[in-house]
């Protein structure tokens, strides 16, 4: 088990290098880091930035769009050299609040559907929060809020995330959009290349 431990830590301290050198090289200069937590023998890695609440964790970007970036991995049950997505979550909003003013959510939680079967809501999945009046009209039973539903989606990837702040969003790339464009398509082959974490 300690031997499992240390490689589990080599490799998500190893994943989480690679998604913060993704952000610091195309729209931040604030770092991801990789935290530990241990309990009852299982081990997870917390992935985000550097904060210790939740509101401390969201950057400013060049724009001043805010973001948050999570990330929970686990030791990949089928090999030892990978980690395993549990749970992630991207998230901007526009405003000075984050906390409350967040725009868009994308959400991936495979653990979660595995462990409650309660839990009746796509894997994949992005939350708005804005204002349709039609929304407001329809009537549904047991209607939610807009922001509360689950639109299905594919799992969205950090490379995903970004290219949508530099070409939707308008937040400054480090590099310019062209190269950040490049560096971001590459990244991405990579990690479908080696399946660095298991979908």
């Amino acid at each position: 088990m300690p031997g499992s431990h240390r490689a589990f830590r080599r490799n998500a301290s190893q994943f989480a290098a690679h998604l913060s050198s993704l952000l610091t090289r195309t729209v931040t200069d604030h770092p991801l880091v990789c935290r530990f937590h241990e309990e009852e023998g299982v081990i997870t890695a917390l992935i985000r930035f550097k904060g210790a609440t939740r509101r401390e964790r969201i950057v400013t970007l060049g724009n001043g769009c805010q973001i948050y970036v999570f990330q929970r991995v686990l030791p990949n049950p089928e090999d030892i050299r990978k980690v395993t997505t549990a749970e992630s979550s991207y998230s901007y909003g526009l405003g000075r609040d984050l906390e409350n003013d967040w725009l868009i959510r994308y959400d991936y939680v495979p653990e979660r559907s595995e462990r409650d079967p309660e839990y009746n809501y796509p894997v994949g999945h992005v939350h708005f929060n804005g204002y349709s009046e039609t929304y407001e009209d329809f009537e549904i039973a047991d209607k939610k809020p807009l922001r509360k539903l689950h639109f299905p989606t594919r799992r969205v990837s950090l490379e995903d995330f970004v290219e949508h702040l530099v070409l939707e969003l308008g937040v400054p790339a480090k590099q310019g959009d062209e190269q950040t464009m490049r560096l971001l398509a590459e990244s991405h082959e990579k990690f479908e290349n080696e399946k660095r974490t298991k979908d």
